[in-house]
């Protein structure tokens, strides 16, 4: 993975550590970090400023594919069906969600951190509570498999786009 000003185009950094491809990547609200995630399995936080990585976070049983942050967690989604939430402080997890019957391949959180937005292969979205841990509902009916999420500001709406299965 690689680091760029996006003003000057100038490469500021390479983040090397995956064994295999980057899915996804996200940055912390504060900037100071990113969170990449990849088919090894993991979760890699770096550390901006130097580059480096900071810690190497492992539970998701097969490739991870999507991921978001929000204040000091980190939610990952993955090929073993499971959305997973992460203490980037304890560098670890601290809640599976489960109910996917196919692997998570998108995200998205609600713009007050309270609610999450699955997609997956399972041709379902589901929208979780993040305190509870509890799925609010699922949300059924698309013809493919769910390949983005995303929520209004506000997050009383939500939209998502559902790829058909040839």
């Amino acid at each position: 993975m690689r680091l760029w000003d996006a003003a000057t185009g100038t490469e500021l950094a390479a983040l090397r550590g995956h064994e295999g491809a980057v899915n996804a990547a996200a940055f912390t609200e504060d900037a100071k970090r990113v969170v990449s995630v990849g088919q090894d399995a993991t979760l890699r936080v770096w550390d901006v400023a130097s580059g480096k990585a900071v810690c190497t976070l492992k539970g998701h049983a097969g490739a991870v594919r999507c991921v978001a942050a929000s204040g000091d967690r980190a939610f990952s989604g993955g090929r073993d069906k499971t959305v997973r939430v992460w203490s980037l402080e304890q560098g670890k997890t601290v809640r599976v969600l489960e109910g996917h019957r196919e692997g998570v391949g998108a995200l998205a959180l609600s713009s007050d951190g309270t609610r999450a937005l699955s997609g997956s292969d399972d041709l379902t979205v589901r929208l979780w509570d993040l305190a509870s841990g509890k799925a609010l509902r699922t949300l059924a009916g698309h013809e493919g498999r769910v390949t983005a999420v995303a929520f209004l500001p506000g997050g009383k709406r939500a939209v998502w786009e559902a790829k058909t299965r040839a």
